[in-house]
């Protein structure tokens, strides 16, 4: 794994989602390589108007496959804080995002998962955090 500097060109670029056509890219916060494979930890706008969206802004690490951006193929599978067990164990904590509601989120990478995540700090138990390096406020 590779942390690269942001990939800021992405900036109003469309996400292939599930959920909607009309996924913008308001901020690229982090850029990695992992593998073959680089991802973007995002600022995300959903700017559908046939929804009525309660959260229209989110946090989102997209797959550039050199054509598009999209989510990561197992994007539903990924690992998740609430059922943590041996099979999942954090890699590394790649940065820090602070939300405009005040939620601090964390971009992990974990252990056998390709695509990095975010992550509420405070659902991560400290047990997990202990040893790893101070993450980067973005």
């Amino acid at each position: 794994m590779e942390v690269l500097a942001p990939q800021r060109r992405h900036r109003g670029r469309h996400v292939r989602t599930t959920w909607s056509p009309e996924v913008v890219i308001l901020e690229v916060l982090l850029t990695i390589r992992v593998s073959s494979h680089i991802f973007h930890g995002v600022r995300a706008e959903t700017v559908d108007q046939l929804w009525d969206w309660v959260d229209v802004e989110s946090l989102l690490w997209v797959l550039d496959t050199g054509t598009e951006l999209t989510l990561w193929r197992d994007f539903e599978a990924r690992p998740r804080i609430s059922n943590m067990d041996s099979t999942h164990r954090i890699e590394a904590i790649l940065g820090m995002h602070e939300s405009a509601g005040s939620n601090v989120y964390l971009g992990v990478k974990w252990r056998d998962y390709g695509c990095p995540t975010w992550e509420l700090e405070d659902e991560i138990p400290l047990l997990h955090l202990a040893g790893m390096p101070a993450p980067v406020t973005l």
